[in-house]
């Protein structure tokens, strides 16, 4: 029983030995992803596209589509 358990303390021991360096890590690459070291106090200013959102269409008419005044309720009806 306490062969057991000095055994896990030293799974446990090893684990952390591995894991906080890697979690450390993380934190440093990830903040350093965030806020690059080359423009720290500098804000991205984000603008908005200068192309209009609408145009007026190539084809006025519209296009054709299929089956657009079929009426699927009609069918399911008379089916009872």
């Amino acid at each position: 029983m306490r062969g057991d358990l000095v055994s896990l303390n030293a799974k446990i021991a090893g684990v952390a030995i591995v894991a906080i360096p890697v979690l450390i890590s993380f934190v440093l690459v990830g903040d350093e992803a965030v806020s690059p070291s080359d423009t720290p106090n500098q804000i991205t200013a984000v603008k908005a596209d200068p192309k209009p959102m609408k145009r007026r269409p190539d084809a006025p008419g519209g296009m054709e589509i299929p089956f657009q005044d079929f009426e699927i309720w009609s069918v399911l009806e008379a089916g009872r």
